[in-house]
């Protein structure tokens, strides 16, 4: 789902709120993006951006031959092989990237695959995003027919999403389905057949969509869940059923989508259950799952899925008084007046507003996470060593990141998933709804790690400091505050810098729903909130010094 984007800032008596704001052009952004890539724009030219980069079956098994004599005995044949993959340029680049990723990767590989990359300078997974959706913002003729063949080469789920996008707007011409969509619903490969009925369900009529009831039958249970998700937001009810089931055969990486509709159309009422990562833990799930739809079939309202959230202007402060280590939380209203406050907090660290009147609370001195009201009664507590983040998920359960290890916890305390970082050497953490996690480790590290705990790509992003945060945006970017340069810098999947702006040691940033950038200033003792162009259009001074900032 795809969240309204809205903004009404008003400028009251002295105090300096946002400015107005216009909503950036995704067109005009993907091309510039291009443009920076040095990639044509024009339609004949994705169209033979994508051509050029989609592999035969005899190029394809050359590059993996290559790829497997980076790790041959001879050191000459694998620097012969590294040349060679170098001077194919784009073509290898997705290949090369599966090779990094690859669970069982040998070392040398990786190494030489990520100087691979590094030389080649092909277009990386910004650019290919932005030319999906190019082609279907157009509406390109043929755009569908090079993006369904390109596809086996998406490793990153950031371009499954783009070209699956593209394929909801190219997927329905006059009423008829588009005819390579429509074939690849024929695909032995799931990932094809998957997007393609997705997409025809989005884009396709009530009448049609009935059609493709069929697919949530489908032997694969990825192309199950597509489908079933995209009938759960046209407000069919054979859907969820279907999803409930689905909580125990999906990969882990695919299975928050399931969860995260079940959440949504339940809110308040989300049964306190996890999927969790073994057998019995997702039975489990799936029976509290299967439990509640039958108490609530005949009630539950189905827009709750696609409603749209809004913004409503309120900026949460997280900040500590220097001179004795206790802090408070407090939540701004538009009028940059306290709507309410903490006091006599731990030495808090990070927080986050759970509902109209509930808080998350990390206590770095206090060792612990707590669940407040806006008065300050704990209503929940979990105990644990130095928590430096914390977050609550949309099944209810609590992520929290210590300097030694990340958690998972249930309402009960039970840990459902743990990472132990022997090093001691996280700064910051943030989980995605996959069950992916970004942490930022001392020396200023970006580090992938996936639902399984496996650790996967890294790369500087200069984030230095004990307590701070990042912000996780949808298209896979991260935004990073780095306080020894006085900057805010936004990342891609590659840790390409794409967007920067002057701030003044700042601890933690987020995007905000305007394209603006929320800062934390702990030195400076301000909020300052910049917009594209790093202009200064809102400033806040607390009378603390604060470490974390977020808007609402």
């Amino acid at each position: 789902m795809r969240f309204q984007r809205l903004l009404l800032l008003l400028l009251l008596g002295a105090f300096f709120v946002p400015a107005t704001a216009a909503e950036p052009d995704p067109i005009q952004a993907d091309e510039q993006t291009l443009k920076e890539a040095k990639v044509a724009a024009d339609n004949p030219a994705l169209l033979k951006f994508f051509r050029e980069r989609t592999l035969t079956d005899v190029q394809r098994d050359k590059i993996k031959g290559l790829i497997a004599r980076m790790a041959d005995e001879d050191f000459l044949v694998r620097e012969r092989a590294t040349a060679e993959l170098v001077g194919m340029g784009g073509q290898a680049v997705s290949l090369l990237r599966q090779a990094i990723n690859g669970r069982d990767a040998d070392i040398e590989v990786v190494r030489r695959a990520e100087r691979c990359l590094e030389t080649s300078k092909a277009p990386g997974i910004d650019a290919v995003n932005a030319a999906a959706r190019l082609l279907g913002h157009r509406k390109v003729d043929g755009g569908s027919t090079v993006l369904l063949a390109y596809l086996p080469l998406a490793d990153d789920e950031s371009t499954q999403d783009a070209i699956g996008a593209a394929l909801v707007a190219l997927a329905v011409r006059d009423g008829k389905f588009d005819k390579s969509v429509e074939q690849a619903l024929l695909d032995t490969m799931p990932l094809k057949r998957g997007l393609a009925a997705e997409a025809l369900v989005r884009a396709g009529n009530a009448e049609q969509r009935q059609a493709l009831r069929k697919f949530m039958q489908d032997p694969d249970p990825v192309v199950r869940m597509r489908v079933a998700v995209g009938l759960a937001e046209h407000k069919n009810k054979e859907s969820i059923p279907v999803l409930v089931d689905l909580l125990t055969s999906l990969p882990a990486e695919h299975v928050w989508r399931a969860e995260d509709v079940l959440c949504r159309l339940a809110g308040e009422q989300t049964p306190n259950v996890s999927v969790g990562n073994d057998a019995a833990s997702r039975k489990k799930c799936r029976d509290a799952w299967a439990e509640w739809w039958s108490k609530n079939e005949g009630t539950a309202d189905m827009a709750r899925i696609t409603d749209p959230q809004r913004e409503l202007g309120y900026t949460l402060i997280v900040q500590i008084n220097p001179q004795n280590g206790q802090g408070q939380v407090v939540e701004l209203g538009k009028d940059a007046k306290p709507r309410w406050q903490i006091n006599n907090l731990a030495y808090p660290v990070d927080a986050q507003v759970l509902r109209n009147d509930r808080v998350l609370i990390a206590e770095y001195n206090g060792q612990r996470v707590t669940e407040r009201d806006f008065a300050g009664k704990v209503v929940w507590e979990y105990r644990i060593q130095s928590p430096v983040a914390c977050q609550r998920l949309p099944n209810g359960h609590t992520f929290i990141a210590c300097h030694n290890q990340m958690v998972v916890v249930d309402s009960t305390g039970k840990s459902v998933w743990t990472f132990a970082r022997p090093e001691h050497d996280i700064m910051t953490a943030v989980r995605m709804r996959n069950g992916q996690t970004i942490m930022i480790a001392n020396g200023g590290q970006a580090v992938h790690i996936d639902a399984t705990g496996k650790v996967g790509k890294m790369f500087a992003v200069n984030f230095n400091h004990q307590f701070g945060g990042i912000d996780l945006l949808p298209n896979g970017r991260i935004v990073v505050p780095q306080i020894n340069l006085n900057k805010v810098v936004e990342f891609d999947a590659d840790g390409k810098s794409v967007w920067s702006a002057t701030a003044t040691n700042p601890t933690s940033a987020v995007r905000l729903q305007n394209g603006n950038t929320l800062a934390a200033c702990f030195n400076q003792q301000k909020i300052v909130e910049l917009d594209k162009d790093g202009k200064t259009v809102w400033e806040h001074k607390p009378d603390g010094r604060p470490w974390k900032a977020r808007r609402r």
